[in-house]
């Protein structure tokens, strides 16, 4: 665990007490992803607390180690293929060996988004998941789908919520 930690040290944890919790749950995501687990990791906060930056981490981690077959994208730019009327990006998506989504619930929130958030989730189940968002818990079940709230919390599935952690860009801001 602690060379997965090692792999996660440009995360600054002494910005805020949350950090640390985050930092240890992304590494112990990766070691599922290593042991093939298939667990997910849900990463929920305002904006600049370290969502995607963790999520480029384990991107390039995964990279690093030859996982191949890795997906990193944005739900914002799965939403600009399919209003293009392109949905390959789902099966692309469904069959990722690790998938990390960035900023669910980023989109203007149509009925279609909504539904393929959901979609991937049941095509992702028990295969390593990790999603970024904005959005809590309640906010996803209330704004998205309560079933991909459901999915985010089951069986082995870690969520990390970012409470009342500033935005680490406004925070360090030097006039």
């Amino acid at each position: 665990m602690q060379e997965l930690v090692k792999a996660l040290e440009s995360y600054d944890t002494t910005f805020h007490p949350e950090c640390v919790k985050a930092r240890n749950e992304t590494a112990k995501f990766m070691a599922s992803v290593q042991n093939g687990t298939g667990d997910w990791l849900s990463l929920l906060g305002g904006s600049g607390v370290g969502k995607t930056f963790l999520a480029r981490l384990v991107r390039n981690w995964s990279k690093a180690e030859g996982i191949s077959g890795g997906m990193f994208i944005r739900w914002i730019t799965v939403c600009d293929y399919m209003r293009k009327g392109d949905y390959g990006v789902l099966d692309a998506m469904a069959d990722a060996s690790v998938l990390i989504v960035d900023d669910i619930g980023a989109d203007y929130e149509t009925e279609l988004s909504k539904s393929k958030i959901y979609v991937i989730a049941e095509r992702r189940y028990r295969k390593p998941t990790l999603f970024t968002s904005n959005l809590n818990l309640e906010q996803i079940g209330n704004q998205i789908d309560v079933r991909v709230a459901s999915r985010l919390v089951r069986e082995n599935n870690r969520v990390v919520t970012f409470g009342d952690c500033p935005d680490w860009s406004v925070s360090n801001y030097k006039n």
